[in-house]
């Protein structure tokens, strides 16, 4: 897990520096998710969320690459064909990301046999899968042993799932990993059409993940450390927090993220040192629960508007004939 872990924060950087990120910059945002996120804090245990995530973000990456070579097809889609094999809640991401790539090939007028480098793979490991199940779970649903203990989606309304995983104090994103509060910068500082792609690409993987692990009975990951299932898709939305950084090159903004990782790796690491090992019971359950949603949901909010007019001003400044173009 450690040697996954660091190629998740290898692929961040190279993420970035794929977005035209500078690589100053990509270097800082790679050190900052491998201490200021749950990166750190599932590089020592056996969970899965590590691999579902190396795999996410390498096929992300691949996605904005100038270059797709065949040996690049042929990895990728070997690795969203293992996906289904480390967990069946990681069943959405092959078909959308092999639709992506598809895409990307068409515009490249890429040749057959690069199609098939990047069909190829997957589509055997898919079938292998079923073939697997069918063997040994006598069915072909991709995911028997989640149905036999009732671990499957749609079994509540995900709203409260969802407001949880973002700002609960015990599980929630925010709250322990508040380098993200850089992300709706990031979103808004990036609505050219050069980045319609990467837009749509993200919420078309984060989006519908997020919602239907926010119908799960345990849509906290149960006993786990903070934001069990949303590490999968963290290292994905890495894209946005390097292009904050990059197009609003401030300190105070860089201040913050400094500030944020610094705050996190404490807390990472003070929580390894306490009987609960860092793991948490689930959601919070207390009196002050709401006051703390709307401080956290402010705080989102004004990060974003505060990180969005500060670039708007210094771009300004430096170019006023392009200040709003």
């Amino acid at each position: 897990m450690i040697v996954v872990s660091l190629l998740i924060v290898a692929n961040v950087f190279l993420l970035a520096r794929a977005l035209g990120v500078g690589p100053r910059t990509a270097f800082a945002v790679g050190l900052t998710f491998a201490i200021g996120t749950p990166i750190l804090t599932y590089s020592c245990l056996v969970f899965v969320e590590p691999i579902g995530a190396l795999g996410c973000v390498y096929a992300l990456r691949l996605l904005h690459t100038p270059t797709l070579r065949t040996r690049d097809l042929l990895l990728v889609s070997t690795c969203l064909g293992v996906l289904p094999w480390v967990h069946a809640r990681f069943l959405l991401f092959p078909p959308l990301f092999l639709t992506f790539l598809l895409l990307r090939l068409r515009r490249d007028d890429a040749t057959r046999l690069r199609v098939l480098a990047a069909l190829t793979p997957a589509l055997l490991l898919i079938a292998g899968f079923e073939v697997f199940n069918l063997i040994v779970w006598h069915t072909l649903s991709p995911a028997p042993n989640q149905i036999s203990i009732g671990a499957v989606p749609f079994q509540k309304n995900p709203l409260p799932g969802l407001i949880g995983t973002v700002m609960d104090p015990g599980t929630g994103v925010i709250p322990n990993f508040p380098i993200f509060l850089l992300v709706l910068p990031g979103i808004l500082l990036t609505t050219g059409r050069r980045w319609w792609p990467l837009h749509i690409q993200i919420a078309a993987l984060v989006l519908p993940y997020t919602l239907i692990v926010c119908t799960f009975t345990f849509w906290d990951g149960g006993w786990a450390p903070p934001a069990r299932f949303a590490a999968v898709i963290l290292p994905m939305l890495s894209a946005y927090v390097a292009l904050a950084l990059q197009r609003a090159p401030l300190l105070i903004v860089r201040g913050f993220a400094i500030a944020a990782t610094v705050y996190t790796a404490t807390l990472t690491t003070l929580a390894i040192f306490t009987p609960h090992g860092g793991f948490t019971t689930g959601a919070s359950q207390h009196p002050g629960l709401p006051p703390m949603f709307t401080a956290w949901t402010a705080a989102t909010i004004g990060a974003a508007a505060a990180g969005w007019l500060l670039s708007r001003r210094q771009q300004h400044r430096e170019d006023p004939t392009t200040a709003t173009a």
